[in-house]
């Protein structure tokens, strides 16, 4: 701290002592030179060299008439000299010499103004190359700022003067064409310059984090492989035989610190901090932050600062828009880093570390994006209290943020793809495995379960167990990572990417298998279900894989199948969907079909759900019942 303010009373010291050497030679030029209105005489130049062809005295005043009282020229001597005695001792017609001067034609006004302009161009030329490298010493915005108020202040009885007596005031209107300023041309350009040099090179500390501390957070830094315990989503209750990070440790109720413990795990838990993602956002948030508070002393200082004549307004609101420009690119630049790590990690050959990694990844973007408090102050920086409210709509945040959690988000979701592509790679091999090795004639063992839809209609009502096993096994990895945090755009990323499959593998396995109309339903039931599952909508008509099944089964049949084959799919689909978790999600219209199938089964039965069709005793349970007066007098 001590050195740091040497530093600034040093560096302040020597510019305010240019700007006085600079005014300085200014006003002894325009009062050696310049015949100013005020001047009933000559210029100085002209008195002292009539004065010297005169008496050899100097006037006591520029603009005085020769006197008694008047100065020898002996005066320009040092005493020890003994000036005086030489010209005492020499003949009289030398002492009384009067040497004839020349000065030649006197310079004109604007002779003087094209020197002076040649010399502060010059000056200026000077300081802006050398104030630059002497700025380079001081790395704080708030250092910068004490330097040039320190300025400011020297400069500003003469900037801001309306005294006609003020020298440089009366120099500058003589030789200058316009006003000249001295922290305008000769200060301000370095200073501002330095300004968002500092603010670079503050940002590139948060721009280098992805390539620093967080890739040494998923590789080791001594073997250089791949962390095989990264903890990337919290266990909600402990296991000890897990290395992972467990959340929920219930309290003492006697315990206040054990209270507030476990309120601050449970938080950590619902946006699934876990330690090391935690630290990583604190890291960012905690550099940003100083950051931010350092460029704010332009703000703290700009609103006590009120001259215009330099220009505090207009610099604070330019470095304010610097700094909040360079904050939105530093995310960008943020998520170009990220998406660089992803790169690497994608050439990784253990799929389970680089699932792990990438989603690791993706969590730490999305904890930024949404639980960051520096980064909205950062991008709208400001010295007044933020608001302790806010608009659930929205509707008045600041379109800069806004576009940054956009970025931020999208990086979110690109740290899925290749956690995706490993799912739909592994779903794609065990799906095909599954129906290759299941029997599609009349040995189908799915057909043990068939049930009658009418008295001499029996069709499937449920899918192959082993295709519903993959599908289990697709929530099952869903779940590794909690799938609480995977949003709409990756669950339809991934249903897209598992429908795919399912198309692919269909077209390619159904026509090497053996197939037989009870084969081909089965096989019928479990494709649709499966599209079901995965939200598309496929129509009977326009499906390659529906009509190469429809082929290999009786069209009369057909005619009295089809009626039953998507209700039976619904019902099912309903029935699965709490097994499935995430990755259904059943719309309005799913329910209301299978809602009005039950109903119509129901034969004037309301509020039941049918569960064992095979028992007829127990086909329905009632889960619910208007209470009556009737009823309750009953009672």
């Amino acid at each position: 701290m001590k050195s740091s303010d040497s530093l600034v009373h040093r560096l302040a010291h020597q510019l305010k002592e240019v700007a006085l050497v600079f005014k300085t030679t200014v006003v002894q030029i325009v009062s050696i030179f310049v015949l100013l209105e005020d001047d009933r005489q000559k210029p100085m130049i002209e008195s002292y060299v009539n004065s010297f062809k005169q008496t050899f005295l100097i006037p006591s005043s520029r603009n005085a008439e020769t006197s008694i009282s008047q100065s020898a020229i002996t005066r320009l001597f040092s005493p020890s000299s003994n000036i005086h005695l030489i010209v005492r001792f020499l003949p009289e017609s030398i002492q009384q010499y009067l040497p004839q001067f020349d000065p030649s034609t006197m310079p004109s006004i604007e002779d003087i103004r094209q020197s002076i302009d040649g010399w502060i161009s010059s000056v200026e030329q000077y300081l802006h190359h050398h104030l630059d490298e002497r700025l380079q010493a001081v790395d704080k915005h708030s250092d910068l700022v004490q330097i040039r108020t320190k300025i400011w202040e020297a400069l500003r009885e003469d900037e801001i003067a309306k005294d006609k007596k003020n020298k440089w005031r009366t120099a500058n209107q003589a030789v200058l064409t316009s006003s000249y300023s001295v922290w305008n041309n000769l200060y301000r350009d370095s200073f501002n310059r330095h300004t968002k040099r500092l603010i670079d090179n503050s940002l590139k500390q948060l721009i280098n984090q992805p390539g620093s501390t967080i890739w040494n957070s998923l590789v080791d830094p001594k073997t250089l492989k791949p962390q095989k315990d990264l903890s990337v989503t919290m266990h909600v209750w402990p296991d000890l035989n897990s290395k992972h990070q467990a959340a929920f440790v219930l309290p003492n109720l006697s315990s206040a610190q054990e209270i507030r413990s476990f309120k601050t795990s449970l938080t950590e838990t619902v946006y699934d901090r876990t330690s090391s993602l935690s630290l990583l956002q604190n890291e960012f948030d905690m550099i940003l932050s100083d950051i931010t508070k350092d460029a704010k002393s332009y703000l703290m200082n700009g609103s006590n600062m009120n001259d215009e004549c330099f220009h505090v307004k207009n610099d604070t609101n330019m470095i304010k828009n610097y700094f909040e420009d360079k904050c939105f690119e530093t995310i960008q630049s943020y998520s170009r880093e990220v998406n660089i790590l992803l790169k690497r990690i994608a050439g990784w050959t253990d799929y389970e570390t680089a699932n792990g990694a990438s989603i690791f990844l993706g969590r730490l973007v999305r904890n930024i994006c949404l639980l960051s408090k520096e980064l909205p102050n950062a991008l709208s920086i400001s010295i007044d209290t933020p608001p302790t409210f806010e608009l659930r709509s929205r509707i008045d945040q600041n379109p800069k943020y806004s576009q940054a959690q956009k970025i931020l988000t999208d990086t979110f979701h690109d740290s899925h793809n290749i956690w995706l592509d490993y799912l739909q790679k592994k779903y794609a091999e065990d799906l095909k495995k599954t129906l290759l090795s299941t029997k599609w004639n009349d040995q189908c063992p799915a057909q043990l379960v068939w049930d009658h839809v009418e008295a001499d209609i029996k069709l499937p009502v449920q899918s192959t167990n082993s295709i519903a096993r993959g599908l289990y096994n697709v929530c099952e990895e869903l779940q590794r990572f909690n799938s609480t945090l995977l949003d709409k755009t990756i669950m339809t990323n991934l249903r897209q990417k598992l429908q795919d499959t399912v198309n692919q593998v269909y077209e390619t396995c159904i026509r090497q298998v053996e197939l037989t109309e009870n084969g081909a339903l089965q096989l019928m039931f479990d494709y649709l279900f499966l599209c079901t599952i995965l939200q598309q909508d496929t129509k009977l008509t326009n499906n390659s894989v529906v009509q190469f099944l429809k082929s290999q089964i009786d069209l009369i049949n057909w005619a009295s199948y089809e009626p039953h084959f998507k209700p039976s799919v619904n019902k099912f689909y309903i029935k699965q969907s709490l097994i499935f978790g995430v990755l259904t999600n059943a719309n309005n219209e799913t329910y209301e079909r299978a809602r009005k199938v039950v109903s119509s089964q129901q034969q004037g039965h309301h509020n039941v759900l049918p569960l064992a069709p095979q028992a007829q005793r127990f086909t329905l349970l009632p889960i619910g019942h208007f209470a009556s007066s009737s009823s309750i007098r009953t009672r």
